[in-house]
C-alpha cells in the first residue's frame, strides 16, 4: 500500500522528491524514502476486514519488498482531519522505494484487495525522512505528533536541522523519550510550509512526561531560544501509530 497526506500534515512533496534539499540538511546518515495515504474505509468495511489484508501484504511484502515498513495512522487529537485512517511506509533507500513500487504495480489483485476495504484515491504523497533522534530499526505502535514548519527570513534547511538536533538533545537531557525526524516534502505533494516535524512516543504516558518538561519545566524556553529564531512549527496534529510490519533491515 501506499501513502497521501490531507490534513495532518497537507501533502507531502512539491514537483520533485526534493532528496537534495534533505541531503543538504541532513548529517547523520541517508535520508530515506516515506509516503503516505488518507483512507476512508468503504461501506460495511472495518479494521478487522483490513487486518485480513495487511496479512497477505505481509506475506507478499516478505518476498518482494522485504525493507518495507508500514503503520496505520489513526487521528486522535486534531482540528478538521476528514478521513478514518492513514498508512505511513518507508523503506531503506530510494532504490528499495523503486523496486518496491514496481512490485506492487504487478500486483493488482493485492491492490483490488486493498480497494475493496479501504477508499485512499484521496491522494498519494512522499517525503524524504532524515532522523533526528530515533531507535535502530523501525517504531513499534505508539503515539505520534505531526507540525508543520516554516523557515524565519534568511534561514535555510541546514539552520533547521541542526535547530531540531539542538532542541531533542535539550530535551532527552531533561529525560524526554520521544524520537524525532524531519519529513521534506517530496513527490506528489502541494503544501505552503517547508517541512515536518514529526516526534514518537511509545505510549501517552510518555508523551505527557514530555509535555510536562516542556510547559512546566522549561522546555518553552528552550525551544524559544533554539528554534524560535530559525523557524516556526504549528498545525499540530497527533495520531495513533499501529505497526503493520517492520522492513528487514541490513
Amino acid at each position: 500500500m501506499k501513502f497521501l497526506w490531507k490534513i495532518v500534515v497537507p501533502v507531502l512533496g512539491a514537483c520533485s522528491l526534493l532528496l537534495g534539499q534533505a541531503a543538504t540538511a541532513q548529517d547523520d546518515g541517508a535520508v530515506v524514502p516515506v509516503e503516505w495515504f488518507s483512507c476512508n474505509f468503504r461501506d460495511g468495511k472495518d479494521l478487522e476486514d483490513l487486518d485480513k489484508v495487511n496479512a497477505r501484504f505481509n506475506k507478499w511484502a516478505d518476498k518482494n519488498d522485504s525493507g518495507y515498513s508500514a503503520w496505520l495512522m489513526f487521528p486522535n487529537l486534531h482540528s478538521g482531519v476528514e478521513f478514518d485512517l492513514g498508512w505511513l511506509g518507508s523503506w531503506p533507500s530510494g532504490a528499495d522505494f523503486g523496486k518496491g513500487m514496481d512490485a506492487f504495480m504487478q500486483s493488482p489483485e493485492l491492490m483490488d484487495a486493498f480497494n475493496e476495504v479501504v477508499d485512499c484515491s484521496i491522494g498519494h504523497g512522499m517525503a524524504s525522512s532524515a532522523v533526528i533522534n530515533a531507535p535502530d530499526g523501525p517504531p513499534d505502535n505508539g503515539v505520534v505528533i505531526f507540525s508543520s514548519c516554516t523557515h524565519k527570513e534568511g534561514k535555510s534547511f541546514d539552520d533547521s536541522f541542526g535547530a531540531h538536533k539542538a532542541m531533542s538533545e535539550a530535551m532527552q537531557g531533561m529525560g524526554s523519550k520521544g524520537a524525532s525526524w524531519l519529513f521534506y516534502p517530496g513527490l506528489g505533494s502541494n503544501v505552503d510550509f517547508d517541512y515536518w516535524q514529526v516526534i514518537a512516543f511509545k505510549n501517552y504516558s510518555d508523551l505527557g512526561l514530555t509535555t510536562e518538561m516542556y510547559t512546566n519545566g522549561g522546555g518553552w524556553k528552550k525551544a524559544a531560544e533554539i528554534l524560535g529564531p530559525v523557524v516556526s512549527c504549528g498545525g499540530t496534529s497527533v495520531w495513533d501509530a499501529r505497526l503493520v510490519r517492520a522492513g528487514t533491515t541490513r
